[in-house]
C-alpha cells in the first residue's frame, strides 16, 4: 500500500530568506554578540558556544570551524521551526518537556541526572538540550495539526494492510511482521545572502516538485 504524500509548501523558503548569518561562527569577543539573526531574533555567540559544548559532550565530536558552521545552520533551522510553532499558538507544557528530557537521556543509555552532570563537566547548561527538546516537540505538534489528517490511514487502509500481512505470513513464515511508512521532506537549501533570483528559482523548483511528486517512490527518486 502506497501512502500519497503532500509535499510541504514553499513557505519555509520564504522565512528562511529572512535569516542573516553574521560573520564566522568562531568565538567572538562578546559572548552575547549575534551569530545569526532569524526574523529579527538573534542567536547569540553564547548560545552557539553552549550548543557546541553540548554536542561535544554527547557525541565526542571535536569542535572546529566546520562543525561550528554546521551547528549554527541547525540552530537557525530550529529557530525557524520554533517561531513557526509559536506563530500558530503552540506552547509545550513543562511536564511534557520533562518527560521528553527523560526519554532523551534514556535513549542514550543514561539517566537524566547523569546526562546533566556530563553536560556540566564541559560547561554546557542542561537548558541547551531542553531548548532542543522543546523545539522538536513544538515542531511535531505543528506538523500534526497541519498535515496529520492527510497522512492518517483510514479503516479501509488498515484492513487492506492486515490482509496483506496475513497473505505474506501464509506464504512465508519469515515474512516481516511490521511495515513502516515514513513521510519524506524535500528541502532546497540556499545561502542566507543569496540574490533574489536564486530565491525565486528555488521557490519555482519547490512549486514544480509539488506538482510532480505524488508518491513515496517519486520522492525517493
Amino acid at each position: 500500500m502506497k501512502t500519497p504524500l503532500t509535499p510541504f509548501r514553499a513557505a519555509i523558503l520564504a522565512i528562511a530568506a529572512a535569516v542573516t548569518a553574521i560573520g564566522s561562527p568562531a568565538p567572538a569577543q562578546t559572548p552575547f554578540e549575534p551569530a545569526a539573526v532569524v526574523n529579527d531574533e538573534a542567536i547569540t555567540r553564547f548560545e552557539l558556544d553552549q550548543r557546541l559544548r553540548a554536542q561535544s559532550a554527547l557525541t565526542g565530536a571535536e569542535i572546529n570551524s566546520a562543525v561550528a558552521g554546521a551547528v549554527l545552520n541547525v540552530m537557525i533551522a530550529d529557530r525557524l521551526r520554533l517561531q513557526a510553532a509559536r506563530k500558530s499558538g503552540i506552547t509545550i507544557p513543562e511536564a511534557e518537556i520533562d518527560d521528553a528530557m527523560n526519554t532523551f537521556a534514556t535513549q542514550r543509555g543514561v539517566t537524566l541526572d547523569a546526562l546533566t552532570a556530563r553536560l556540566r563537566t564541559v560547561g554546557a547548561s542542561p537548558e541547551t538540550i531542553r531548548d532542543v527538546v522543546e523545539t522538536e516537540l513544538a515542531w511535531r505538534e505543528l506538523i500534526r495539526r497541519r498535515y496529520g489528517s492527510r497522512t492518517r490511514a483510514s479503516e479501509a487502509d488498515v484492513e487492506r494492510e492486515l490482509a496483506l500481512l496475513d497473505a505474506d505470513g501464509a506464504m512465508n513464515d519469515s515474512a516481516p511482521s511490521e511495515r513502516r511508512y515514513e513521510i519524506g521532506f524535500l528541502v532546497i537549501a540556499i545561502p542566507a545572502d543569496a540574490p533574489a533570483e536564486d530565491v525565486v528559482e528555488a521557490s519555482s523548483q519547490l512549486s514544480q516538485a509539488r506538482n510532480d511528486i505524488k508518491t513515496c517512490d517519486a520522492l525517493a527518486a
